[in-house]
């Protein structure tokens, strides 16, 4: 087909080689060859190839959410809630009976009413102070030989049979931390017991006031001490483990989704307070996840506790992403 096409090609050249115009059939016979060369010319030929979309795409990006925020409480509801906790009044252990040791020691009895604990905050120590309202009596001997009394005891009393209460003011602290273990320890102490009113055998006009201070000291003592005990044995790592684990199954979030949190690190900065409130820097390192269902019975791994400030302020966010379709 291609020479006959040619052929007649140049025959039309040869007809009309002495003018400038061409008749119709030579545009015709170009535009023939055209199409014949091109038809002629060999084509690759593409296969259709039938694409597959997986049940399930996941699409996962590493990447780690910064927060730190400053936090401030009220220290108003931090004492209500301990004066809620906390005895208003105590006794000796022997109440009504008198507490007796040594010979040369005093036996007594005493019962403390306290007022509202006050509260400070400076870094990882916390410091209380009160003022204590007590009644006291006993006994002093005032000559002791080879542990036993040999002079009649001398009683005295202060704050009992309608006499007004004595007042002492107390000033304390708790230095706290959280171990490796993620347990809460607390070492509490007397700071200063000072007393506001004196103590004075009543006949004899004697002070005993630094006795009475004394003996008060190793009984606050005692009840620190009793306070730190119990608190270690406060399982503060189940709490957080039960806390990570909550928000590493999920919260759901309306028409979105369940938002895992997987928490990294937690960033305490140095605690501070006024008159009125508690102030400390909070931070958290933590891996987001969306997720269209909830996990289940997941053990999330506990955080790092840093008491410091974290280096990065304010928000930072980035999701890791689990979606079907």
């Amino acid at each position: 087909m291609i020479p006959v096409v040619i052929l007649f090609f140049v025959m039309e050249l040869f007809c009309y080689k002495n003018t400038l115009i061409l008749s119709p059939r030579w545009l015709i016979y170009t535009l023939c060859l055209g199409c014949l060369f091109g038809c002629s010319s060999p084509q690759k030929v593409i296969q259709d190839q039938l694409i597959e979309f997986p049940l399930q795409v996941v699409h996962q990006t590493s990447a780690v959410s910064h927060v730190s925020i400053p936090l401030s409480l009220s220290l108003a509801a931090i004492e209500n809630k301990i004066n809620q906790q906390i005895s208003w009044t105590f006794q000796n252990p022997e109440w009504p009976d008198f507490t007796r040791g040594k010979c040369s020691d005093p036996a007594m009895k005493y019962q403390v009413t306290r007022d509202s604990i006050h509260l400070r905050a400076d870094g990882t120590t916390l410091y209380f102070e009160m003022d204590l309202l007590y009644s006291i009596s006993g006994q002093l001997c005032p000559t002791c030989w080879e542990g036993s009394c040999m002079t009649p005891m001398i009683p005295f009393s202060c704050g009992t049979a309608g006499e007004g209460k004595r007042r002492i003011h107390w000033i304390g602290k708790i230095m706290w931390g959280i171990d490796s273990m993620h347990q809460i320890k607390t070492i509490s102490e007397t700071v200063q017991l000072s007393s506001v009113d004196p103590c004075e055998v009543t006949f004899l006009k004697i002070n005993i006031t630094d006795v009475v201070v004394g003996e008060m000291r190793k009984a606050l003592q005692s009840t620190l001490q009793n306070a730190d005990r119990s608190l270690a044995q406060w399982d503060s790592k189940s709490r957080l483990q039960q806390w990570c684990n909550d928000l590493y199954s999920g919260v759901k979030i309306a028409d979105v989704g369940y938002l895992s949190a997987r928490l990294e690190k937690v960033y305490i900065g140095q605690l501070r307070s006024d008159e009125d409130s508690l102030f400390v820097q909070l931070g958290v390192e933590t891996i987001l996840d969306w997720r269209p269902n909830p996990m289940s019975n997941v053990s999330a791994p506990l955080p790092k506790i840093i008491f410091e400030p974290s280096a990065k302020q304010g928000f930072q966010v980035g999701f890791n992403s689990q979606w079907s379709w």
